[in-house]
């Protein structure tokens, strides 16, 4: 291993060339030598968190994720709840998850409790993808945004956390006046909310007008792994239209009238849910 000057000159070198890099061959090739370097080039990193190009901050941040070495989370977090740039940001945010949670949640939480409002709303996000649930709050305000992204961000969260008594305000989401891909994504979140009234609103998904939303439903209700909808299955494959969706629906017919240890399947739910919706294509 080089010395930590040199160990410093190399990573700059090697960022500056991974910048200037026009073949994603290239590209490859210079991250693996970075990646060779290991944990203790993490904090030479921090400062090419503030390049010009989005593109290398993203590398960056995806390198810091690997190597996930503890001098570097709080800088990491800090960019995270920053960043503007949304590939860039929602990389840090897989980043920071990778490090040991019993120093990323109170960094977190300590962003969540803050006044400002989108480091708020960004420390929410991560702490979903950490199953935590202290973010459910700040999470159904964003359903109330007036930014369809935010919205999409939080139906998106609330999927991840499965978060229970969420069914009201995601519901809303199905109306045929709302975004495709919130209608698809407010399926998914309440297949993983997995509630008996979640799964009711649902149901009603499957006469959406999208066959990508009708889909959806159909592997939700499935992945609840409770034989009641098969009927409701079966109405819709009967009228269903759509090849995939005629597919789909017949796969989860068979999966939930198939015997599991010599019994009917009924509410067996959550865990299988998640398995399942976490598929959705």
């Amino acid at each position: 291993m080089p010395k930590r000057d040199a160990l410093s000159s190399r990573v700059d070198d090697l960022i500056t060339a991974l910048t200037a890099a026009d073949t994603s061959r290239t590209r490859a090739r210079i991250r693996s030598q970075l990646e060779k370097l290991g944990p203790d080039a993490g904090t030479h990193l921090l400062e090419h968190l503030a390049h010009p190009d989005c593109l290398t901050r993203w590398e960056v941040v995806n390198l810091l994720g690997e190597f996930r070495s503890p001098p570097t989370l709080e800088r990491l977090v800090a960019f995270a709840l920053t960043e503007e740039e949304v590939h860039a940001r929602w990389r840090s945010f897989w980043a920071v998850t990778c490090f040991d949670r019993e120093s990323t949640v109170p960094l977190l939480l300590q962003a969540l409790g803050g006044r400002h409002r989108t480091r708020r709303w960004r420390a929410a996000l991560m702490l979903s993808m950490l199953d935590r649930r202290e973010a459910g709050p700040v999470l159904l305000q964003g359903l109330r945004s007036r930014d369809a992204w935010i919205q999409w961000e939080a139906l998106n969260a609330i999927r991840s956390l499965g978060l229970p008594g969420a069914e009201a305000p995601v519901s809303r989401f199905l109306a045929a006046h709302h975004l495709r891909d919130h209608r698809q994504e407010a399926v998914l979140a309440l297949g993983a909310i997995g509630s008996r009234k979640a799964l009711a609103a649902v149901r009603k998904a499957l006469d959406d007008a999208d066959p990508d939303v009708r889909w959806r439903a159909s592997l939700a209700l499935a992945g609840s792994g409770d034989d009641r909808w098969c009927d409701d299955l079966r109405r819709q494959l009967a009228r269903e239209t759509d090849p995939e969706v005629t597919f789909q629906l017949r796969e989860d017919i068979e999966s939930l009238e198939a015997p599991r240890d010599g019994h009917a399947s009924r509410g067996t739910g959550k865990t299988r849910a998640r398995r399942c919706l976490t598929a959705a294509r």
